[in-house]
């Protein structure tokens, strides 16, 4: 008989389970927020288990909700640690998430097969990924874990319980089947599909089109929530489930945002478990699809742009392209859509020297050469005080590389208003993007932070790559507005002849939050304000003197924190701004 410790690390309770010796009847048990609690295992007793919730960088996870981690045993004598997951029929593979755990020794295997070391991803993070491929198999699969001297976090992706001790009888699993449609269009649509209970997320489904999502799940009560990024309304339905029973349900969504003709939706900046990451390329293409995302740039190695990611492409509505994330100890770039492998140390590696900007510059020379185009991001120059203050993340203090290298540093990404302005003041034509620097797909998916970006509605490399250089951009983050700015027949990244006299700037905004205000900033200042008045459009003008060097706006809504989780908190994310257009240039 063990004891089995429980860790709940979040502000909000969280719940463990005991299956009833009669295999069917199932008690929840709290454990409370920022508390532990034991679970008796053995023969005898009713079996405990839990059902931790998908995702698997903590960071990424909301500070408020419940976070369930193993502890361990209570007498610390056991070197091991295992749990067992009851596989249904029909599931092509289940992944497995970790954090803290010894990889190299952890085991799993069917029973009646020999355990074998799990393959785990993500090498240089304490969090780790590991996919499971079925082959049609189904019943119990063993996990022997190492146990670790501090408490550790296990999990499975698709939300099947993970089991404290080895059952006698069949999980008695309930089945939820989900679908979206769009009712303007009566289509399917891709989408996210996901089951709560409470405040734990129990588990997720980013759906394609055409697709059923389908859950194996607890008995009882659930909601179930589907949504398709910013654009649509999210809808939810209470059910009670029965074990065994199947309840199939059907979301029409409605739409909230509209954004105009020739717009696209895009995010530059995701990683997968090739580099940093928790999911698979192709985990991570599904979720940008859902998200409602037509472009995504996929920021670790070519070798995972081709592990399944660009498979998600399809003509007209989704775009993925390899989006290389390079680094030194004192910047991260990226290259927007390089072909060719960019000179760079493995993740986390140190030396006494490293390939940079220079390096990087010249491998997108030579593609532009081949007129295949590309472009260099610079990624997060500033941060919070509290971060750039650390002598170790220089990488948060790289404003030097746009000035070093202006003709060729022509993107940047998630940084300080200030910073940006002053650098437009000096004539820099520099786009300012607002990117999500995703590392788990299912707390923060691509498209949290996202570019709307004018193409004429073209989704290709050469109409992306221009758009971006040109500056015909506008920003927003979850939960969403949409902020186009003009000047006559301008928009952002066009230039116009002034004689200094006034100009009229024209505003059109939808929110999916009330619209507090919107200032429109020219050379730094602020030199007007439209009101918002709580309404979530805004069609207006207003009169501004006319000299200066460039005009933008900033959408300010009312009830639109950033994310609360440990990863957000850059200049953007803390600025208050829930949208904000890049310049219109004035000469």
């Amino acid at each position: 008989m063990a004891e089995i410790i429980l860790v709940n690390t979040g502000a909000q309770p969280a719940t463990a389970c005991l299956l009833e010796a009669d295999g069917q009847r199932i008690r929840r048990v709290p454990v409370s927020a920022c508390g532990t609690r034991g679970m008796q295992a053995g023969e005898g007793l009713p079996l405990p288990f839990v059902v931790p919730g998908p995702g698997c960088v903590i960071s990424h996870f909301p500070n408020q909700g419940p976070r369930l981690l193993f502890g361990g045993v209570a007498d610390g004598q056991a070197k091991e640690f295992d749990l067992w997951i009851d596989v249904p029929p029909g599931l092509p593979l289940f992944t497995l998430h970790a954090w803290f755990i010894e990889r190299s020794a952890a085991r799993g295997g069917w029973e009646g097969d020999e355990l074998q070391t799990l393959e785990w991803r993500c090498p240089p993070s304490a969090y780790t990924t590991a996919e499971i491929q079925t082959g049609g198999r189904h019943g119990l699969f063993h996990l022997r874990v190492p146990t670790p001297q501090r408490a550790f976090r296990f999990s499975v992706a698709e939300g099947l319980p993970l089991l404290m001790d080895r059952p006698k009888n069949p999980f008695p699993y309930a089945i939820v089947e989900a679908e979206l449609t769009d009712p303007e269009t009566l289509r399917s649509m891709d989408g996210r599909i996901s089951l709560w209970r409470g405040p734990e997320l129990l588990a997720i489904a980013d759906t394609m089109a055409g697709e059923t999502a389908r859950f194996f799940t607890l008995p009882g009560g659930v909601q179930v929530r589907a949504e398709h990024g910013i654009d649509y309304r999210q809808e939810s339905s209470d059910v009670q489930l029965r074990p065994g029973s199947v309840r199939r349900l059907h979301f029409p969504l409605q739409r909230q945002l509209r954004p105009d003709s020739g717009w696209v939706w895009g995010d530059q900046h995701t990683h997968t478990f090739h580099n940093d990451g928790g999911q698979s390329p192709a985990a991570n293409a599904r979720a940008a699809r859902a998200e409602g995302l037509h472009y995504m740039f996929l920021s670790d190695s070519l070798e995972a742009f081709h592990d399944g990611f660009e498979d998600f492409n399809k003509t007209g509505r989704f775009l993925g392209m390899p989006g290389q994330e390079v680094d030194t100890p004192f910047t991260h770039c990226n290259g927007l859509n390089v072909r060719t492998e960019m000179p760079h140390l493995p993740y986390g590696a140190r030396a006494e020297r490293y390939p940079g900007p220079s390096q990087w510059i010249e491998v997108i020379r030579r593609q532009r050469e081949c007129n295949n185009p590309c472009l260099l991001q610079l990624n997060h120059p500033s941060h919070s005080e509290a971060l750039m203050r650390q002598p170790a993340l220089g990488y948060f203090r790289s404003w030097w590389v746009a000035d070093e290298f202006p003709d060729e540093v022509r993107v940047v990404e998630n940084f300080d208003l200030p910073s940006w302005f002053d650098r437009l003041s000096r004539g820099r034509r520099l786009t300012g993007v607002w990117t999500t620097d995703g590392h788990d797909a299912v707390w923060l998916p691509p498209g949290s932070c996202r570019v709307g970006l004018y193409t004429h509605g073209r989704l290709t490399a050469p109409a992306v790559i221009d758009a971006l250089r040109r500056g015909r951009v506008f920003c927003t983050r979850r939960p969403g507005a949409l902020l186009y700015l003009a000047i006559g027949d301008a928009m952002p990244g066009d230039t116009i002849r002034t004689d200094g006299g006034a100009l009229r700037v024209q505003i059109r905004a939808q929110s999916s939050r009330p619209i507090e205000r919107v200032d429109i900033v020219r050379g730094g200042e602020v030199v007007g304000t439209l009101d918002g008045e709580g309404r979530s459009m805004l069609d207006a003008s207003i009169e501004i003197g006319g000299m200066g060097q460039w005009v933008l706006a900033l959408l300010y809504a009312d009830d639109a924190p950033y994310p609360d989780n440990g990863h957000c908190g850059n200049p953007l994310d803390r600025s208050g701004v829930l949208a904000f257009t890049n310049p219109i240039f004035l000469r």
